[in-house]
């Protein structure tokens, strides 16, 4: 995060869509299916809800403004927007 922070303009802006996979494992459900082969060979791939937008503001970035469960033909995704 903060190699992409440092190779942005002033002012710029960056955004990252992540599965919003909930704390506790259990949402959304339409995300977790998707992740369970991966998870029983224990490889986890998921981006747990907040992951970027706590990891941009330890890096640096000015703001972040997270737009949750956003409906796409994916499923439920959440978009982070990130500020310089």
């Amino acid at each position: 995060m903060e190699k992409m922070r440092a190779a942005m303009n002033e002012g710029g802006v960056m955004i990252c869509v992540g599965d919003g996979i909930h704390h506790d494992g259990t949402r959304p459900k339409d995300m977790l299916a998707g992740w369970l082969v991966y998870g029983l060979r224990g490889m986890d791939y998921r981006i747990p809800r907040s992951l970027i937008a706590d990891a941009a503001l330890k890096a640096g970035f000015s703001s972040v403004q997270t737009l949750a469960n956003i409906a796409t033909y994916m499923g439920n995704l959440d978009i982070d927007i990130l500020r310089k």
